[in-house]
């Protein structure tokens, strides 16, 4: 998110030249994606064929990156067409080290990113997906840990911005305690869920596709659900998806709750990690202005009270 690298022609090289080694692609082209939130992304031409790369170079999400590259190839072979396919290097892995950090190839999905899309059809190929069984692959479990809340209170005072509002980051924090004791009570009923499907759309023609399965886990549908959630007619079209696809669950409000207060502090984790790893002072100054911006005024804000009044 906040890493960076001189992206000079000699270092546009260095990734030609390593994906050339590594995965046997001829390369004549290479220019930057605008796709994904964490670390870098290309587009490389070899072979007639584009491929997208992404490389992540942030030490906190490498790990999680390159284990989740098994579970969107085990979608691509249970029969999912909405997803990009892992390009295989020489020795039939999902990535290569790269300059510090994790890079995957995939097949290039064309398109645009996009936000215009009917919510019953991303709901509908959700439901596809909580249909496969996670057999033989390695996901995270979710168990509904509210870890994430340390890191930020015992930071807090090195963000002014937070230690200014430290009375309603106590205030989530207690309500998120609150669901997760509740959550914790039933571990059943339990998908292969993306985690933030809505900001990672491609369209093209029509036809939708979800990419960046970077944060996969065994959890329940809520972990997809909540963002999209105004009003209770939405929580409707989900149960509707997952009753069309036969499957015999419905939407728990106390999830919701849990996963909107988790992803505040998930997302603030995440900003208050980069703005204390980072020695650029023009990096912190964006930091700051995203947390006053997003965190104290967002969309977030409204999403925790819409969940809360349900």
């Amino acid at each position: 998110m906040y890493e960076s690298r001189h992206m000079d022609e000699f270092y546009k090289i260095k990734i030609c030249n390593a994906v050339q080694q590594e995965y046997g692609l001829h390369i004549y082209k290479i220019a930057p994606a605008n796709r994904g939130v964490y670390g870098e992304t290309w587009i490389l031409y070899a072979n007639h064929l584009r491929y997208f790369v992404k490389i992540d170079y942030s030490s906190d999400h490498q790990k999680i990156f390159a284990e989740n590259l098994n579970v969107l190839s085990y979608l691509k072979e249970q029969g999912i067409s909405f997803v990009s396919s892992v390009i295989k290097n020489r020795t039939g892995e999902n990535y290569i080290f790269f300059d510090g950090g994790v890079l995957a190839v995939f097949d290039f999905i064309d398109g645009e990113l996009s936000k215009s899309y009917r919510k019953e059809s991303l709901f509908e190929m959700l439901a596809q997906i909580y249909l496969i069984p996670p057999l033989n692959i390695k996901i995270a479990q979710e168990d509904f840990s509210t870890d994430c809340v340390n890191y930020v209170i015992e930071n807090m005072k090195r963000l002014e911005e937070l230690d200014e509002h430290k009375d309603l980051i106590l205030d989530y924090a207690y309500r998120l305690f609150e669901w997760a004791d509740f959550c914790r009570k039933d571990l059943t009923n339990l998908f292969i869920t993306h985690g933030d499907s809505g900001s990672n759309i491609i369209k093209n023609n029509g036809k939708l596709y979800i990419i960046d399965w970077d944060t996969t886990k065994l959890a329940g549908p809520e972990r997809d659900a909540w963002m999209f959630v105004k009003d209770i007619s939405d929580i409707a079209l989900f149960n509707s998806a997952l009753f069309n696809s036969d499957i015999k669950y419905s939407i728990k409000k106390e999830r919701l709750a849990f996963y909107c207060y988790y992803n505040y502090f998930y997302y603030l984790k995440d900003h208050l990690f980069h703005f204390i790893s980072t020695k650029d002072d023009m990096m912190k100054r964006r930091i700051r202005g995203f947390v006053r911006r997003f965190f104290f005024k967002g969309w977030i804000i409204q999403q925790i009270s819409i969940i809360e009044n349900l």
